[in-house]
């Protein structure tokens, strides 16, 4: 099973400080052949514009990874935790049995982009956690970076049986991926334009697939991808 989601039809949420784009049901946007796919729950696409946020609030048993393409994201969470990310940069919250947290853009003239993932957890009942890191997909093409997953070697762990990955590819390049898990894969392009399984996808596209344990992709541009490997 091969279905495509094309940008246009996500959803969106616009307010003064906020533009976001929603692959799946979320907040006032819901859509009923758009629940999720496997375990992804979430899968947003933001820009914050400057010193705009999201204000406390508080999530249970999800984990929540943020990924920064551009611009500043600061964070502080019910842990104690605080911190800044920037380009590159990954983020991952395990909810677990709950937390409250705020996100925000602190530059005071230029917005963010970022994408925000929720995956659901391997077991319930969890203490909440926060790990923050950094990997080079965006500058290093050609390969794929592990951005998130519960196996060793990525940029944060995930307490989830998925992993998240990026890839900058060169137009006329191919990059291909066999997956370890079940082969059920979300692939997502961040810019540009890409040939996978004979279907042409542009910025904002999306292409799932189900029991594939093996794809490649054509690059017709310079293009950036996320690549999500679900239970």
């Amino acid at each position: 099973m091969t279905p495509l989601r094309h940008a246009e039809t996500r959803g969106q949420t616009q307010l003064p400080w906020l533009d976001s784009r929603h692959s799946f049901s979320f907040g006032s946007f819901h859509d009923p052949e758009w629940m999720g796919f496997r375990n992804l729950r979430v899968f947003n696409e933001d820009r914050i514009g400057p010193t705009g946020g999201f204000g406390d609030h508080g999530h249970r048993e999800m984990e929540i990874v943020s990924i920064v393409l551009d611009g500043a994201l600061a964070h502080s969470d019910s842990t104690g935790r605080t911190g800044q990310l920037g380009r590159g940069d990954v983020q991952a919250i395990s909810a677990g049995t709950g937390v409250i947290h705020a996100e925000r853009n602190p530059d005071p003239a230029r917005a963010n982009h970022f994408f925000q993932i929720w995956i659901e957890p391997r077991n319930g009942g969890e203490p909440p956690s926060y790990r923050e890191g950094h990997a080079r997909w965006l500058d290093v093409p050609g390969r794929w970076h592990v951005l998130a997953s519960d196996q060793p070697g990525a940029a944060v762990r995930m307490a989830t049986d998925s992993s998240i990955l990026g890839a900058t590819v060169l137009a006329g390049s191919r990059l291909p991926y066999s997956s370890p898990r079940g082969g059920h894969l979300w692939l997502h392009v961040v810019e540009g334009e890409i040939e996978i399984a004979g279907q042409a996808l542009a910025t904002g596209d999306a292409f799932a697939a189900t029991d594939a344990a093996r794809l490649e992709i054509v690059a017709r541009s310079d293009s950036r991808v996320l690549l999500l490997d679900l239970d």
